[in-house]
């Protein structure tokens, strides 16, 4: 039992960790019988972690000297105050809290409340009110903690700030208010009744209390302690003769801390640079520690979050597992994921939270389920299993915006979406019918996210087996408990909020939870820093000794900046630097192998200077240390990696085409395909391989061409087409162009659609202009959208065997009066339709399709020398200047060398060549991951290409 009328820490040395040496102190102050029975003991600890460790520890150490232990309960700071007296009303959570102060703060008169804000909101919304709530409850708990109230807090300034003193005057007459708010409804804050108990004398310690390396306690723990001082022990990890850096709680004197030297070598500090390298250098050390340690006795620090990622690979590489020990943040797990993507979409409505929500794998299974259960028969029902890509397809072809809004007619994928659109919002049926009303009870809206959740969960709940599985139960756990947190606030307490409101309440509930699971042998253990300063191993790596994470610095409050805490004695920046100068004290002194690397920049790239712990020395080892590390450093030596090869490259070879069976017919477009590169040729037009991207914005070049090009259809088909009144011919393209954009993409497009859709509409006008000119100039349009194919007798002779050709002829013009022909094809840029067929540097052609018109003639009815008739482009360019008529000059021998190069290209496709043309690609290449470019490495090497040349050929 502990003994003492005054708190005396009992310093236990730091020869090596504080946990060993605790319950070595613990079998000699409680000796054993036939069991070690420490059943009455409360014994407190600064970390999560450390309890865990500690609990299995005991067990060990009694079980090495052939005794049963009767365990203690092993608590962390903060859940010690609770266990010292008998609060007079049930806790209030943080919800309450919050719902309590913004009860308050509502009730208060608005000029009243120009002290703590200059413009308080208006009633509604509540949101800003929730916001502030928060903040006040931040900072009644920071104070409190510290044993201050409003009031103290407006004591202290009341001489040197006179001006400050309303402020806090207010909120300690909101306070009460907060306080009686909450006995009203059967709650109490936890900070009050803590206050209560110790100047009411009503503390009492349950058995003996054993305080173990807490050295950073607030006041109000401290107060606590002190009341039940005869029957606390409190250990300290330090020698005797450090006492003088120690407060009487073992707690750490910032004033002695700040003016220490810290022993730190500079052989232990590993300097690195960017995210990526800081965990080489970690696998690095690590690898030179596996001679020396077993991986369970080595410990990775983290003192930067962002870092565990990049460490964990670098980690993988070398067949090294990891546990982080901080566990995994909540709202990464699929039952969160899921819930904020119902958020999103709810609050939202639109397609990209659709396309996000139905994309959830557990989501994903269920609409699959449904959709196919009710697919029609026939052809259309093999694209209910592919509702995916049909959703995709709408996106990138239509670019709706709300699914509340009709769906565009034009939509070959109007009638699948539309049932999945019902069949999600039938799901989301509980929710959306709360949607309709402005404000809600909280109660309601957790009922109906509970409904739609348990929609997806409620089978798999039954069958929780397997390591993946159980992170499951436990992530809907946790999530179960926070919406019972929201949905169980007493009735005086709850509002009507917006819907959206208490999602964000629900998620902010969740954002800061982790899931911790256990860690499997034979792995390394990623540590925060907080809990570095009691881990038990004996070789310590830690990872980003830098600002601003170690010592961690509060810069910018705007209710206690750093004059003010420090006037108050609460914690402050000294606090924290005394914090973790001792915990970088007692890491080097309690182990034999310590590493701090020392980076340059985070893992989001920002600049990360060396903690100030390092200049904790003389001013020469500083300076000389610190140029040591932001000096240039050396290569780093490659760590050998599971994956390392001699290989240059990963050898994975492009796929090659298998059973072929060529074509007998191709489009006159490609051709041009086929001379850029035979293998993308394959893809687009062979595998029928089309690139499908839901995530742009705006229309592609082509869907811009096709929306102009369509209206000129329908102009050629339709329309006035010998018209020379300009404005009967304006009218019919805006309208017509209208209609179809109308059709396409819904009466309310995205702003980037509607910018596209007036500068098509502008272009639209030139061409008006431009078709008015020609027909005066005696030019007719004489065909509009003629269709061309096999059977109209369009074939090139190709070694003696005919090879169809098709196309779409987008416009014939005819000029009677000198019986001349024109074959025109509209295009949406102003490029000379000489260079983008033919290019004279280097004598080739890299398109064909205007030369290959030719052997459409007699299929066009056009009966004259196929060499004379005209072959160019309709430019609609941005620029007046870039709308004409664009003739391209070729020559009868430029055609004969085209048909020869179209033959050449009908011969490959027979013979099935189709090697990947590396100059193909480019910044827009659809094909680049299957033809692997624009990585580092080509991985398509020489050997691959002779191999896919000998099975192609």
């Amino acid at each position: 039992m502990a003994s003492g009328s005054s708190l005396q820490p009992i310093f236990l040395g730091w020869n090596q960790p504080l946990l060993p040496l605790a319950a070595e102190w613990l079998w000699n102050a409680y000796p054993p019988t036939d069991q070690w029975d420490l059943s009455a003991l409360t014994i407190v600890l600064p970390g999560r972690r450390a309890t865990r460790q500690f609990g299995d520890m005991l067990t060990r150490f009694a079980a090495a000297r052939n005794r049963t232990l009767a365990a203690p309960i092993i608590i962390t700071t903060g859940g010690l105050p609770e266990r010292l007296y008998q609060p007079t009303a049930p806790i209030a959570n943080e919800m309450e809290q919050t719902l309590a102060w913004c009860q308050v703060l509502r009730a208060a008169p608005s000029a009243s409340l120009e002290p703590l804000i200059a413009n308080p909101p208006p009633q509604t919304p509540i949101a800003p009110w929730l916001e502030l709530a928060g903040a006040v409850r931040r900072l009644h708990e920071e104070l409190a903690s510290e044993h201050f109230s409003f009031g103290d807090v407006a004591n202290a300034l009341a001489k040197e700030t006179p001006a400050e003193t309303p402020r806090w005057e207010l909120l300690e007459k909101l306070a009460n208010a907060y306080d009686a708010t909450l006995q009203a409804v059967g709650r109490s804050d936890p900070y009050s009744q803590r206050r209560h108990a110790t100047s009411g004398h009503l503390c009492q310690a349950p058995g003996d209390v054993i305080v173990v390396g807490a050295v950073d306690l607030n006041k109000s723990i401290r107060t606590m302690i002190e009341a039940i001082a005869p029957r606390v022990a409190i250990l300290v990890g330090a020698p005797e003769s450090e006492a003088d850096v120690f407060d009487q709680y073992g707690c750490v004197l910032p004033t002695a801390w700040t003016k220490r030297t810290l022993q730190i070598t500079d052989e232990q500090l590993v300097p690195a640079t960017d995210a990526e390298d800081q965990a080489v250098a970690t696998g690095q050390i690590i690898s030179g520690w596996r001679a020396q340690f077993q991986l369970d006795q080595i410990t990775i620090g983290i003192t930067d979050e962002a870092m565990i990622a990049p460490v964990s690979q670098q980690l993988a590489t070398q067949g090294i597992d990891v546990h982080a020990e901080l566990g995994d943040p909540l709202i990464r797990s699929a039952p969160a994921r899921l819930l904020s993507l119902i958020v999103d979409y709810i609050q939202t409505r639109s397609y990209r939270a659709l396309s996000s929500l139905v994309r959830h794998a557990d989501l994903h299974a269920m609409l699959t389920a449904d959709l196919t259960s009710t697919a029609p028969d026939g052809e259309a029902s093999a694209a209910y299993g592919n509702w995916l890509v049909c959703l995709d397809r709408l996106r990138s072809e239509h670019f709706p915006l709300r699914t509340t809004d009709p769906i565009p007619v034009a939509a070959t994928d109007r009638e699948l979406v539309g049932r999945l659109i019902t069949t999600v919002d039938r799901w989301l049926e509980p929710l959306l019918v709360n949607e309709s009303a402005a404000e809600i009870q909280l109660t309601d809206w957790c009922n109906a996210i509970r409904t739609t959740l348990d929609t997806v969960y409620s089978k798999r709940r039954q069958n929780l087996r397997g390591s993946w599985q159980q992170k499951l139960g436990q992530a809907l756990v946790a999530i179960d408990a926070a919406i019972d947190r929201l949905s169980s606030v007493p009735q005086p307490l709850e509002l009507s909020l917006p819907s959206g409101t208490i999602a964000e309440m629900l998620l902010a509930q969740i954002a800061d939870v982790r899931l911790h699971h256990p860690a499997n042998p034979d792995t390394i253990e990623l540590v925060g820093w907080l809990d570095l300063a009691l881990d038990t191993n004996e070789a310590l790596c830690v990872v980003g000794l830098n600002e601003p994470f170690v010592p961690e610095s509060v810069v910018a409050d705007p209710f206690l900046p750093g004059g003010l805490r420090h006037r108050l004695k609460i914690a402050d920046n000294d606090q924290r630097y005394a914090r973790d100068a001792y915990a970088l004290s007692l890491m080097m002194h309690s182990r034999p192998a310590v590493r701090w690397i020392v980076g340059r920049a985070s893992a989001e790239g920002s600049p990360t200077p060396p903690s100030r712990l390092l200049a904790a020395c003389s001013a020469d080892v500083a300076a000389t240390r610190t140029l040591r590390l932001l000096d240039e450093l050396p290569p780093r030596p490659v760590v050998a990696s599971i994956w390392s090869t001699d290989q240059a490259t990963s050898n994975l070879p492009i796929p090659v085409p298998c059973d072929y069976n060529p074509p007998s017919i191709l489009s006159v477009t490609a051709f041009g395909d086929y001379l850029r590169c035979p293998y993308r040729f394959f893809l687009r037009h062979i595998a029928k391989l089309r690139p499908l991207d839901d995530t742009v914005v705006e229309l592609a070049a082509n869907q811009f061409g096709n929306l102009i090009h369509d209206a000129l259809e329908e102009f050629g088909k339709d329309g006035p087409k010998h018209s020379t009144n300009h404005d009967e011919v304006e009218g019919f393209l805006l309208d017509a162009a209208s209609d179809l954009a109308r059709q396409r993409y819904g009466d309310r497009p995205s702003a980037p659609v509607r910018l596209q859709i007036t500068s098509a509409l502008n272009r639209l006008k030139l061409v008006a202009k431009r078709q008015v000119e020609r027909t005066q100039q005696g030019w007719l349009l004489w065909a509009a959208e003629r269709q061309v194919d096999v059977q109209h007798n369009a074939v090139l002779m190709v070694d003696g065997t005919p090879f169809g050709l098709k196309g779409r002829i987008d416009r014939i013009d005819y000029h009677p009066d000198d019986d001349r022909w024109a074959v025109i094809d509209y295009k949406t840029h102003a490029h000379d339709p000489f260079k983008k067929h033919y290019k004279k540097s280097t004598d080739e052609w890299i398109d064909l399709q205007l030369p290959l018109y030719r052997h459409m003639l007699s299929a066009l009815e056009i009966h004259a020398d196929r060499d004379l008739v005209q072959l160019g482009y309709f430019n609609i360019g941005e620029k007046e200047s870039d709308v004409r008529v664009n003739i391209a000059e070729f020559t009868p021998a430029l055609y004969a060398s085209a048909d020869v190069a179209a033959a050449d290209v009908v011969r490959g496709v027979r013979e099935g060549r189709f090697i990947a043309n590396p100059d193909a690609a480019t910044n827009y290449d659809d094909y680049a991951v299957i033809c692997q470019t624009g990585s580092i490495e080509h991985l398509f090497t020489d050997q691959d290409e002779d191999a896919l040349e000998e099975t192609q050929a």
